[in-house]
């Protein structure tokens, strides 16, 4: 029996996201498909950042709970965790990727504190950098759930601030015109998509017929991957 925890935002938040349960009763399921078999804690929150993520899941230990052997996280957008207060000026491509690789750092750093469980990191909301194996290499990883599911390839810009279109309209922003057109034209793209696909169930989040196949995906890594230890 393994102990798992499922990290991130409304994309595993089963009260969060009518997805993680669309067409199923909401106590069965994307985490109920682990409880059958396994222990699980889910401290997914809906609209949060990687960043609280991790710090909730930090907090938890420095309290006293036991640490997981494998943690199931879905990446969001990593501009949740910044503050775009007036004054702050930035231009979306250098910083996403300083942002994304800060967060790839904390992830490295709070595996170690947790006696380096196995880390399944799914890239739902935003997506997994090329990158990421220079950083942190997970034990299992889904660079882009969403454009798998939408048989598209959408770039890894404008997939990773579809929920930030606010952003583009405050004069901290120092991207050409240009630049921000073609950013926000494939963010409508992207929602569009979306909204047409019947694999989503609600112009935003996977339908459950996506999470059922994740879950039967996740379930037969951790069983190749759980050790003989039972976790209670």
């Amino acid at each position: 029996m393994a102990y798992i925890w499922i990290l991130g935002d409304s994309w595993g938040d089963d009260w969060g996201c009518p997805g993680t349960a669309f067409g199923v009763n909401p106590d069965k399921g994307f985490t109920h498909q682990f409880e059958q078999q396994h222990r699980v804690r889910n401290l997914a929150r809906a609209g949060k950042g990687n960043k609280f993520s991790l710090s909730l899941a930090e907090d938890a230990f420095k309290a006293g709970a036991s640490p997981p052997s494998h943690i199931i996280q879905f990446w969001t957008e990593c501009f949740r965790d910044l503050d775009f207060s007036e004054g702050f000026k930035w231009k979306v491509e250098p910083l996403l990727h300083e942002t994304v690789k800060t967060r790839l750092r904390h992830i490295q750093r709070l595996k170690q504190k947790l006696d380096n469980p196995r880390w399944a990191l799914i890239g739902g909301q935003a997506p997994l950098p090329e990158y990421i194996e220079e950083i942190f290499t997970p034990d299992f990883y889904i660079q882009n759930w969403r454009n798998d599911l939408l048989g598209k390839k959408f770039g890894f810009i404008s997939s990773s601030v579809v929920g930030q279109l606010e952003l583009f309209n405050r004069g901290t922003n120092k991207d050409s015109r240009q630049i921000k057109k073609r950013i926000l034209n494939d963010i409508m793209k992207i929602r569009s998509e979306m909204q047409r696909s019947d694999q989503f169930s609600d112009d935003a989040h996977p339908a459950w017929p996506a999470y059922k196949k994740l879950s039967k995906d996740l379930l037969s890594w951790i069983d190749q991957t759980a050790s003989s230890k039972t976790y209670y």
